[in-house]
């Protein structure tokens, strides 16, 4: 007889696994021209200082925008204008974010690392919500970055600091730093094993590259944020290379020319 209070039978729930469906054949769709997809916050600094859009824009640069739409650090916020297919996604060459990469989802965070380790490019940018607050720290989109990240709380203010070169790196050559740009804002992040720091600030690096798979990625991490009263002519998105600068880590992650 079966105990009082005993089932007939024990078994264990079935373990859960998340599949994504995804094309047999993953390929960067190039079409002989440049297309960036930029995913920035909805603060309109971002527009001001940045200035992505116009900077591509005006070199004939096909650049869509996708905003991530938040409410605070703590909830995840929506993204509107990213693509939901891959289709779409291997259509453009580089995927700028500024802001929101843990607002793409499981979903979203494995079409990017499909796009990058297919050869597509990835840069990000430094902002409030791009590296700790992103909340993607253990996140599968971290290891397609060139540097891990170490806490929520990771934007350091170094007013004045100028950015310094540490290795010469060819797709930044002719940038010039004699002019001295300075950084206000930045965040703190460790660089992998492997990976080739280009730039630093106060000690910490600024600008680091690597692979991930076929695919080229930067990580930027200075910042546009600044009070009105810190920001002077010398700080990088007023600086006279700072145009070119960006331009050319677009080309290099690319593959191409401008």
């Amino acid at each position: 007889m079966v105990g009082a209070g005993k089932p007939f039978y024990e078994k264990a729930a079935p373990e859960k696994h998340k599949v994504f469906i995804k094309p047999k054949k993953m390929v960067i769709n190039k079409n002989g021209k440049l297309d960036v997809l930029f995913l920035r916050s909805a603060l309109s600094l971002n527009t001001r200082r940045w200035r992505i859009e116009k900077i591509l824009k005006e070199k004939g640069i096909a650049v869509k925008t996708a905003v991530y739409n938040y409410v605070s650090w703590k909830e995840a916020g929506d993204i509107e204008g990213f693509p939901i297919g891959y289709s779409e996604l291997f259509n453009y060459d580089v995927l700028i974010v500024q802001a929101g990469m843990h607002a793409l989802g499981d979903a979203g965070q494995e079409m990017v690392k499909d796009f990058v380790k297919s050869g597509g490019g990835l840069l990000v940018l430094g902002g409030y919500y791009s590296y700790g607050k992103s909340r993607i720290r253990g996140e599968r989109i971290e290891s397609v970055l060139p540097v891990e990240l170490i806490s929520p709380w990771d934007l350091r203010r170094r007013r004045g600091r100028t950015i310094e070169k540490m290795k010469t790196a060819g797709f930044i050559a002719g940038v010039p730093w004699g002019d001295k740009p300075e950084v206000i804002w930045y965040q703190q992040v460790r660089p992998r094993p492997g990976r080739q720091t280009i730039l630093e600030i106060d000690g910490h690096p600024l600008l680091v590259s690597g692979r991930f798979g076929k695919g080229k990625v930067i990580c930027f991490t200075g910042t546009i944020l600044g009070a009105k009263s810190e920001v002077t002519r010398k700080v990088f998105w007023q600086w006279k290379g700072y145009d070119d600068f960006l331009l050319k880590l677009i080309t290099y992650l690319s593959g191409g020319k401008i």
